[in-house]
């Protein structure tokens, strides 16, 4: 049976390049939807505080999530002088918020 039109395809079917999701290993943070392109992608651990916690993620790209403060920064380059998203939480997978209007939409 085909499916309906306006039917969604099941995910399972989909392409991976529609689920990004699917290449994260653990401990990888995916990120995408995001309107600054150079922010999407799997970003892996690369640095760790004495406690032995992640403070800085760094995607294929470049792009970074570091620890700040009580929060999370998100830059399309290896940069912490600035940044297109941030977290006011501690945990990574919560919401992220635009700096500006320009890198709208916030990424997933």
């Amino acid at each position: 049976q085909g499916r309906g039109r306006g039917e969604a395809e099941p995910e399972s079917r989909r392409p991976e390049q529609q689920r990004p999701w699917v290449k994260a290993e653990e401990g990888q943070i995916c990120c995408f939807g995001a309107g600054e392109e150079g922010c999407n992608g799997i970003y892996s651990p690369t640095e760790y505080d004495d406690d032995g916690n992640v403070v800085l993620y760094m995607a294929e790209s470049c792009a970074i999530i570091y620890r700040e403060d009580e929060g999370w920064r998100m830059n399309s380059e290896f940069s912490t002088m600035e940044f297109h998203y941030f977290s006011e939480s501690l945990d990574i997978k919560g919401s992220w918020l635009a700096v500006n209007s320009d890198v709208m939409p916030v990424p997933t």
